[in-house]
């Protein structure tokens, strides 16, 4: 089946950080989202650079290639709720063919046109 669904984990700067999130488990995080893009079979997993929204970390985006289809940004994916809902809705398509989950709502947001990266020299590390 050819890949219709792109999930951007960022893994960078801020997040998938231990030192800035130390009470996730950030390696069980990947894993789990790898294992739902897999069950898809339609999905595949990126592990990206910083995606300049340090300030909302752990950040996730879903992206359907269909023509018309959303690109949901997630930001502060942090527990293994989140985690967990994120799992269900890439395994029922994601944004071309599930709802968002309710529990998810509150984390999207739109990526802003200036850098908020903590690359720079306000890192919060």
């Amino acid at each position: 089946m050819a890949v219709e669904v792109s999930v951007l984990v960022c893994r960078d700067c801020c997040c998938g950080r231990t030192r800035k999130h130390p009470d996730v488990d950030h390696v069980a995080q990947l894993s789990a989202i790898d294992e739902a893009c897999e069950a898809a079979g339609n999905a595949r997993v990126v592990v990206t650079k910083c995606l300049d929204a340090c300030s909302v970390s752990n950040v996730v985006v879903v992206r359907h290639h269909a023509p018309g289809s959303p690109t949901v940004w997630l930001g502060q994916v942090l527990s293994a709720r989140d985690t967990f809902l994120l799992t269900q809705w890439l395994r029922q398509g994601g944004p071309a063919t599930a709802a968002l989950p309710v529990g998810l709502r509150a984390k999207v947001f739109r990526p802003g046109i200036t850098s908020d990266c903590a690359v720079d020299e306000q890192c919060p590390l």
